[in-house]
């Protein structure tokens, strides 16, 4: 019986190994074909299990020969990017260079010619939604999908994003700074302090502005918090179920929905409660949100899920019908669709301009001399006016053309919100790309990654 078993295994494990070299070699022939300087390593560094488990690996990797692990090795951390900038495309005198594995090629990308044709040539390279499936975690959404379902979806959640509603951004974004400098200093000016927790504020602060403006959900900071009273139904109160969420989201995303729910680990507990408690509340705005629609009321200001509600095509007509058969609904997005996008604007608008006033802030605080140079700035423009007075329509483009927009945009070059842009190429559907005068060839099935963390600091654009 052992002997069985052992021939069993040594069989499987001769059939992976087959399996891997011949995908490998597979790859390794189409990378060749295409022009670009090719890495070759033995590892698919996007594999869901390395992403896991490679710092157990990296290590006993390490302590091979360096002829066994060279170039290759450099490329195996998730985050090499940040460690290598545009060093990897320096040391290939070329900004664009293939990583082959028996998982799949990828092409890293820091050519702004070639990003522009692969961005503006959607149907030759897709979004890659297999890596998107986490972000489903309440439905379908406008960043999970791609092509004409895509299009569907971003049709029907395009149209709250107005110069109108940027009003409305701009005086909570006003009321929430000014919370938050209240609980920095006090009330005093001449109180100063330092400050140990810049990244958790700058969280808050864009958390609690997209709150409002977006579902109409006004939050407190701690200065100004009467006690917070659970509602009847729910575990946790609206700001700690949504914060409790952000906070824990990777781990909702990763783990199986049925450990979730029944693992004993505190970490999964808690995840579990806020993805729960969260839940709950959006489906309570979102009825409410129809109960609204169906009595032909409406709400003044920007409302992402009255927004959602009825671009999803629901009208008290509509609704009426679903109430006397089902079968006969015409919403156009389902019910989880639209909790979907509810969560996706929360998740990317909120943690994208977090790390913007984050890093913002420490950069300014790394340069003086350019700190001095906003204050100045923001006197000539806003003078000694009171916040209350500041304008979005004069005031802002003065703003972003000065020293303000200047320091926000040479933080986003630095740390920009998404260090790799996922695109991709269909099966056995090979793509031209020009990059410098010189034809190349993308493999077919072929990850694609926009490195802009390396193409913002490409000495072709930025000497």
């Amino acid at each position: 019986m052992v002997s069985y078993v052992l021939i069993a295994f040594v069989g499987l494990a001769i059939a992976y190994g087959v399996h891997t070299y011949r995908c490998f070699a597979t790859n390794l022939a189409a990378a060749k074909q295409s022009g670009f300087p090719i890495v070759a390593g033995p590892i698919y560094n996007f594999n869901t299990f390395w992403l896991i488990t490679h710092r157990l690996w990296l290590p006993l990797f390490k302590r091979l020969p360096k002829a066994w692990i060279e170039p290759w090795i450099e490329f195996m951390t998730p985050g090499w990017v940040w460690t290598k900038l545009y060093d990897a495309f320096r040391d290939r005198d070329i900004d664009a260079f293939i990583l082959v594995s028996p998982g799949r090629n990828t092409l890293y990308v820091a050519d702004a010619e070639a990003i522009n044709q692969i961005t503006t040539r959607r149907s030759d390279f897709p979004k890659p939604i297999e890596i998107y499936r986490s972000v489903d975690i309440f439905g379908k959404n406008v960043v999970s999908t791609e092509g004409q379902i895509w299009r569907h979806h971003r049709k029907i959640t395009s149209p709250p994003f107005t110069e109108r509603n940027n009003h409305l951004v701009w005086q909570e974004s006003l009321h929430q700074a000014q919370e938050m400098m209240i609980g920095w200093m006090g009330t005093s000016d001449a109180v100063s302090k330092s400050l140990h927790d810049v990244s958790d504020q700058a969280m808050r602060l864009s958390l609690h502005v997209i709150s409002r403006a977006g579902f109409g959900q006004r939050l407190t900071w701690p200065h100004e918090e009467p006690d917070q009273i659970v509602p009847e139904g729910h575990t946790l109160t609206y700001k700690d179920a949504l914060q409790t969420l952000l906070e824990n989201v990777i781990t909702v995303m990763l783990t199986p929905r049925w450990l979730l729910a029944n693992s004993p680990l505190k970490l999964h507990k808690v995840a579990q409660e806020s993805f729960v408690e969260w839940g709950k509340y959006m489906r309570e705005m979102y009825h409410t949100k129809r109960d609204e629609v169906a009595s032909g009321e409406t709400r003044e200001g920007m409302d992402l899920m009255g927004a959602l509600v009825k671009g999803a095509g629901i009208t008290p007509e509509s609704i009426e019908k679903s109430k006397a058969d089902p079968s006969q609904s015409t919403q156009l997005l389902t019910d989880d669709e639209i909790l979907g996008n509810a969560f996706v604007f929360i998740l990317a608008g909120h943690e994208t301009a977090a790390n913007t006033i984050h890093f913002s802030a420490l950069f300014l605080a790394m340069n003086p001399a350019s700190q001095r140079h906003l204050q100045a700035d923001l006197d000539s423009i806003l003078g000694d006016r009171p916040s209350s007075d500041w304008d979005y329509d004069e005031d802002m483009p003065k703003l972003f053309a000065g020293m303000c927009g200047a320091v926000m945009n040479e933080q986003l070059r630095l740390i920009p919100p998404v260090v790799g842009i996922p695109k991709s190429t269909a099966k056995n559907s090979p793509q031209g790309l020009q990059i410098g005068g010189k034809h190349y060839t993308v493999p077919g099935d072929c990850y694609v990654t926009l490195e802009t963390a390396a193409v913002h600091r490409n000495p072709k654009y930025w000497p």
